[in-house]
């Protein structure tokens, strides 16, 4: 009976906690369904379908699952990293046979062992579940002299790196975080002979958070109480900003040009940086790669292109200028407040903070090359590598068979043919020029009209592409009309290596037109910002 009693007390706690469990487990259900969806066997709850009337004969499979559960997914999506990376790394210098590699490459650099793999905020990516460069290298076949690499990778935690919060720079900090090169053994040191050195330099980055204009500037004036003054800081000199090269990498690249049979520098960013430093001069080396943010997979494409088993055929969706200070978007860009404005931070205090937007459409390689046509600039001296522009393992002859107007459309014809000795890929580049009256519409001298990349070519095989993109794209901005103008006249049309280097060019005439609706949903245009538009002319007017 003491038993029986003892079960029939026991029981009820036992029930009370299974009842607790179940009702925990329905509202975590209910709170991360879609994830159960995704991931559970079977699928998750069955889908309800209701079809709403006049629907009955729509398309609503817009979405369909190609993979059962979280295992196949994955994989499918690293494939597909290393894919987009293997078509997007850009070979921006190659000089004296430096790739790609057949010997013994030596890994340099924090950013070797310390990779940027993806950016802030919604770019984060986890770096244990990511291919690094050794591996990647390794799994190209490569034999890799990993000593310095190993160096870096058991000391980089001790030299900090930058910290870029978003929307928090008080607690950001901007270093570049590079290990000094008299910091590695004389005997790794030594390791760089008759070798290939990979040299990696990073930058980081991402929404929400700014690089810092003045590194100097920056750390005397307090604004970050996370960047203080160390051994780095050190060597910053007047006016450096964070996309230069810092002295400790300057010393990497002199170290690997007096040690190595050949530099290679991998440029691991989520930006742009001054590099005309390595093109020319004290610290030019013999080749340049551009890798972007790595993802997960990333590497292994890299590894494929340094030993050759991937031609590059990316090309730069920037222009990279030598020097940042000059571009018209470096004067107005900043920490700006309006101080007297209130209650529109909740967060942050009074005041709202600001930029000018006073360069227009004359951003990018749209400044360069109008600044170019018009004498305000040596583009040679000002651009380090155009927008558009990438090498090759192979070469390729582009001839632009013709141009015409097909209904809404210009459409040019274009044969590639590789007449190297490697298979490869290349970019056909459309861009179009409108006629410009001065003192008429604002109008950069070059736009990018489309684009196109040819399959994988053979030694001596050809193909021919069709590049379109509709007459309209040509007009321009009218804002006492609100609507996009077409001006009458004479419209060259050109094939080009980059956005500078013409390889071809017709003219086609067009008449005046006048676009004053959307060409996707045919709304009317108008301008959204007539009312700020006349008080800061009027503002500007009294001053």
């Amino acid at each position: 009976m003491a038993n029986g009693k003892g079960r029939s007390k026991v029981l009820p706690v036992i029930l009370a906690i299974l009842a607790i469990a179940v009702v925990a487990a329905n509202i975590a259900a209910v709170m991360f369904d879609s994830t159960l969806d995704k991931y559970a066997p079977g699928g998750g709850n069955p889908a309800t379908i209701t079809i709403a009337p006049g629907s009955e004969n729509w398309d609503a499979d817009y979405y369909t699952s190609e993979y059962r559960g979280r295992v196949m997914a994955t994989k499918a999506a690293e494939e597909m990293v290393a894919e987009v990376e293997g078509e997007g790394i850009v070979l921006m210098k190659n000089d004296n046979g430096a790739l790609p590699v057949s010997g013994t490459v030596t890994l340099m650099g924090r950013y070797s062992a310390d990779p940027i793999y993806g950016g802030a905020g919604s770019g984060t990516v986890d770096p244990a579940s990511c291919i690094d460069f050794l591996a990647g290298l390794q799994n190209a076949g490569l034999t890799v002299n990993d000593s310095l690499y190993q160096f870096a990778l058991a000391n980089y935690a001790n030299y900090p790196k930058a910290n870029i919060v978003m929307d928090s720079p008080q607690t950001s900090a901007y270093y570049a975080g590079e290990i000094p090169w008299s910091a590695y053994p004389a005997d790794a040191q030594a390791s760089l002979a008759g070798t290939t050195a990979v040299v990696v330099i990073g930058r980081g980055g991402g929404e929400g958070g700014d690089l810092s204009q003045d590194l100097l500037g920056t750390l005397n004036s307090g604004a970050s109480e996370n960047f203080t003054a160390n051994a780095e800081t050190a060597n910053y000199v007047e006016g450096q900003h964070q996309l230069e090269l810092t002295q400790e990498e300057k010393d990497l690249i002199a170290a690997a040009k007096a040690g190595a049979d050949h530099v290679v520098v991998v440029l691991n960013l989520s930006t742009t940086m001054e590099v005309g430093i390595l093109t020319s001069g004290e610290y030019e080396v013999d080749a340049i790669l551009h890798v972007g943010s790595l993802g997960a997979t990333g590497a292994t494409a890299v590894g494929q292109v340094i030993a050759g088993q991937i031609n590059p055929s990316g090309r730069t969706t920037d222009l990279w200028a030598a020097d940042f200070t000059k571009d018209p978007t470096f004067n107005n860009f900043g920490s700006f407040r309006y101080t007297d404005v209130s209650g529109y931070y909740t967060q942050q205090g009074d005041g709202a903070y600001f930029v000018e937007y006073e360069e227009g459409i004359y951003y990018g390689y749209r400044y360069y090359e109008t600044a170019a046509a018009e004498g305000f600039i040596n583009y040679d001296e000002a651009v380090v590598f155009p927008f558009g522009y990438g090498l090759s393992y192979t070469t390729f002859e582009e001839t632009l068979d013709s141009v015409k107007v097909d209904g809404d459309n210009v459409v040019a014809t274009v044969t590639v043919t590789n007449t190297g000795a490697v298979a490869g890929k290349d970019v056909v580049e459309i861009y179009y020029s409108a006629p410009y009256t001065k003192g008429g519409l604002e109008k950069s001298a070059v736009v990018l009209g489309n684009f196109d990349k040819t399959k994988l070519l053979e030694p001596g095989e050809s193909q021919t592409l069709e590049i379109s993109f509709p007459v309209r794209n040509m007009a321009s901005w009218d804002s006492s009309k609100g609507a996009y103008v077409q001006d009458a006249g004479d419209y060259v049309i050109s094939l080009r290596l980059n956005s500078h280097d013409v390889v071809a060019e017709e003219t086609i005439a067009l008449g005046a037109e006048v676009y004053d609706t959307d060409s996707a949903t045919g709304t009317p245009t108008s301008n959204k910002f007539d009312e700020p538009t006349a008080y800061l002319q009027a503002i500007t007017n009294i001053f």
